[in-house]
């Protein structure tokens, strides 16, 4: 139906109509360009973040053994300490000194005891 409107048209009119038509089509075009770059522009973000989380992934994992490898190394040197405290409270004066004073609880306890009677 259109064409059959265009026949009719004189021949300014017809210009016109066909440089609306051709400016509808480069704008169409230009719309079209636009989308594409900007289509690309948004792959090549996509891209990047999918870089990104990569990488941030294999650092917190790296992250994640370095703190539990000195969270070990801290135990170990904790578990050694206390070692060699019970070591030196077991064989040293202090035994000797903790000795007397728990005998000396207990003849307490009986004197008490006793007097309690």
């Amino acid at each position: 139906m259109r064409q059959k409107q265009l026949r009719y048209l004189t021949k300014p009119q017809l210009k016109k109509a066909q440089r609306l038509k051709i400016e509808e089509v480069v704008e169409l075009e230009k719309e079209s360009i636009q989308k594409e770059e900007l289509l690309e522009k948004l792959t090549e973000i996509y891209d990047q973040l999918e870089e990104l989380e990569k990488t941030l992934d294999t650092n917190l994992a790296e992250n994640r053994k370095k703190a539990i490898n000195d969270q070990f190394t801290r135990l170990m040197s904790l578990e050694s300490r206390i070692t060699r405290l019970e070591n030196a409270c077991n064989s040293g004066p202090l035994k000797l000194i903790e000795k007397k004073r728990k005998g000396e609880a207990v003849q307490g306890q009986h004197m008490k005891l006793e007097l309690g009677y």
